[in-house]
């Protein structure tokens, strides 16, 4: 939630008239370090 607030804080109205779009890696990355995580406790 901080982080949508920071980018509606930021980009004020581009944010919320679907003018802006974004995407994020955030949960692929989790996955990868956390199979990474994994592999190294084996």
């Amino acid at each position: 939630m901080i982080e949508a607030n920071a980018i509606k804080s930021v980009f004020s109205d581009h944010a919320t008239s679907g003018a802006l779009a974004l995407s994020s890696t955030k949960v692929t990355l989790k996955a990868v370090l956390l199979r990474k995580k994994e592999q190294n406790t084996d």
